[in-house]
């Protein structure tokens, strides 16, 4: 495969939901095996990336910032994000947007 060296055994902060499940496709795609970090709080994780103890991270969405410590693939999934309340509160709710 060309490009960088791969490491043998990447270690990757597992997240709530589907993400786990894609680095472990991708992993087995690759012949890698990966190592979950549980339990690493987001800055930390940031932190983990930049200094290389991370390998891989899902789920980031690109800055200009992380640009320049990550390597971003194209979007895997995407989950618009909204609001959810009863009918009889809508009006209120939306007044604030």
């Amino acid at each position: 495969m060309p490009g960088r060296p791969l490491s043998s055994s990447p270690k990757m902060v597992t997240t709530p939901e589907s993400a786990p499940v894609f680095v472990e496709v991708i992993a087995a795609r690759l012949g890698l095996s990966m190592v979950p970090k549980e339990g690493v709080k987001w800055p930390d994780a940031m932190e983990k990336v930049k200094t290389g103890e991370i390998d891989v991270i899902p789920k980031v969405t690109p800055t200009r910032d992380r640009e320049k410590f990550l390597i971003f693939t194209r979007p895997y999934a995407s989950f618009p994000s909204v609001i959810v309340t009863h009918r009889d509160r809508s009006s209120r709710v939306l007044a604030m947007f």
